[in-house]
């Protein structure tokens, strides 16, 4: 069990991650984050049509579905040097694309409670609602999972959650839901079913969270399934390697078999053809790259796609993070990684080579599907999931003496991760305020400066308080794993 000293570093650590996710939600103003216009009006049209929220919804053939919504407001796009003056007709509706099928309606329909008239206190009350599901699901993970598992989450969370994850954790995108659910489902599935020494009541407990971990995701994004499915077949092979040993192969070959059997099986019964989605991304017409240039250049293209992550936040508009932001969470993650490595463990590399080529798979079928095969994007947000899950993967599988190994290393995680949070934030707060200057100022802090009618405070002392937050967060995380006095007996 948890002793009292454990339990406080966990809440207090994760009541100060949240309080830097929410403060990070107040930085930039309504329709900032990737796609958040669309998913505003998802959230004001998921009850149906109500006045003044959502009216007049409209059927699309190219598009799904337009409603008239009270967000007065619109996509604001400039050069990052430039100020973001983008006025509105102010009549106090807009037209807006709204979810019809795209995405699943349980994130929506939950987040529709807590919309007002006010547009801004709305989407200020989802941002830290949609922040406290998040660390709400990683706290209840750190207070059950075993100590093996509990330092692999920890790990994860200090070397893939900042920035660009922090910042959706904190706005109204539902692949929010998705990131955590995919990464804490598979860590309580794992633990549930590979340890041997947990009592039944503890394997009911991991697995009820799994489940809700994963109707979280599920309830944000369609895609969610082939990730859960993805990562509890993985988790199937490692169990039956480990289980049956020298017996391994046949059994592998007989589950192989089984699945091959149920693929056929579901291309006969339903609609659903998944060798036809399989096909998809072999066929090409006259002008596309082929084959070979195709799938190497996704090969080569999946590793940095994944790391776009460390320098960069999901915002409609251009920013340009320091790229000192990118090198210390990359160094990071890599100190991490080797510092982690056990040298015997095949099982620890093919599991992050299997993943490897999912996160060039999850690239090619974006791109075979929507953009005739175009060599850039899409978001880093569509593969974050299936690369926190190969860090995670990478960690439980670490040696029992990763703490040791990492207890030199402390003090630069601590440095890097909040000295890159707190660039980044500034630098977020600095192009809603302003243009960017690609330096370091002291913020304008006049009234005509903060998107926030009625702020009691300025971005400046909004950046502080979040960097000071995080440190509180960091430094507990980090001495929840580092003290060798301190650990659940499992």
């Amino acid at each position: 069990m948890l002793t009292r000293r454990q339990l406080t570093r966990i809440v207090t650590g994760c009541v100060a991650l949240f309080g830097s996710i929410a403060l990070t939600g107040l930085l930039s103003p309504v329709g900032a984050v990737h796609d958040e216009f669309f998913h505003a009006s998802s959230i004001w049209c998921a009850q149906g049509e109500r006045s003044p929220y959502c009216e007049k919804i409209t059927p699309s053939d190219e598009v799904g579905a337009f409603a008239l919504t009270n967000i007065d407001s619109r996509v604001c796009q400039t050069a990052p040097d430039r100020p973001l003056v983008c006025p509105t007709e102010r009549t106090g509706t807009m037209s807006l694309f709204t979810n019809a099928g795209l995405y699943p309606g349980a994130f929506y329909r939950t987040m529709s409670n807590l919309v007002f008239p006010s547009v801004e206190v709305s989407v200020i009350l989802i941002r830290w609602v949609n922040a406290l599901v998040v660390i709400g699901l990683i706290a209840a993970a750190l207070m059950l999972l075993p100590r093996r598992h509990r330092t692999a989450l920890v790990l994860t969370m200090l070397g893939i959650f900042n920035p660009f994850p922090l910042y959706l954790f904190g706005s109204l995108n539902p692949s929010s839901w998705l990131i955590i659910g995919v990464v804490v489902g598979w860590l309580c599935c794992d633990a549930a079913v590979s340890r041997e020494d947990l009592s039944r009541r503890m394997r009911w407990a991991l697995m009820a969270l799994s489940v809700i971990a994963w109707l979280l995701a599920i309830g944000s994004r369609w895609d969610a399934v082939p990730y859960i499915a993805f990562t509890v077949a993985l988790t199937a092979v490692h169990a039956v390697w480990v289980r049956f040993g020298t017996r391994a192969l046949p059994v592998a070959f007989a589950s192989t078999t089984a699945a091959g059997a149920a693929v056929i099986a579901i291309d006969w019964l339903t609609p659903f053809s998944a060798w036809g989605q399989v096909r998809q991304l072999f066929v090409y017409s006259s002008g596309q790259p082929d084959n070979t240039a195709f799938v190497t250049h996704y090969l080569l293209h999946g590793i940095p796609k994944a790391l776009d992550a460390f320098g960069e936040v999901p915002t409609m508009t251009g920013i340009f993070l320091p790229r000192l932001v990118y090198v210390a969470n990359a160094a990071l993650l890599g100190g991490i990684l080797l510092a982690s490595r056990a040298r015997r463990s095949v099982m620890q590399v093919l599991g992050v080579l299997v993943t490897w080529v999912a996160v060039s798979a999850v690239l090619m079928a974006h791109h075979s599907g929507m953009d005739d095969r175009d060599p850039f994007g899409p978001s880093t947000r569509y593969v974050l999931p299936l690369t926190a899950f190969a860090v995670a993967w990478w960690c439980v599988h670490a040696p029992t003496d990763v703490h040791q190994r990492l207890s030199s290393y402390v003090r630069f995680m601590r440095v890097a991760i909040v000295g890159s949070f707190a660039l980044s934030a500034w630098t977020i707060a600095e192009r809603f305020v302003d243009a960017q200057t690609f330096g370091l100022r002291y913020l304008p802090e006049g009234p005509d400066q903060w998107w926030w009618d009625g702020a009691p405070v300025g971005p400046n002392v909004v950046v502080f308080a979040a960097s000071l937050f995080m440190f509180i967060a960091v430094w507990q995380l980090t001495t929840l794993f580092t003290d060798q006095t301190e650990e659940l007996t499992a």
